[in-house]
């Protein structure tokens, strides 16, 4: 039994030191464009707070909500 043993690790070393690893791919990231420092940049977006809802999460998976009416009051 122990001359098994002993052939089967020898074996096991051979395939690990013989076979090739893949090779970790890369992902090319597409990223956009740096702005130039000359261009004229959009003027800032005014959200209406008439059309946010507020989402709370509670105890005992639960989730509340809250919305604004059109006048802006609660």
């Amino acid at each position: 039994m122990t001359p098994m043993v002993d052939l089967n690790f020898l074996m096991l070393m051979f395939f690990m030191f013989t076979t090739t690893f893949s090779k970790p791919n890369v992902m090319d990231l597409g990223l956009p464009a740096k702005p130039k420092p000359d261009a004229v940049k959009p003027p800032p977006t005014e959200i209406d707070l008439s059309n946010s809802i507020s989402l709370i999460i509670g105890k005992d998976n639960r989730i509340f909500y809250h919305q604004l009416d059109q006048a802006g009051l609660n």
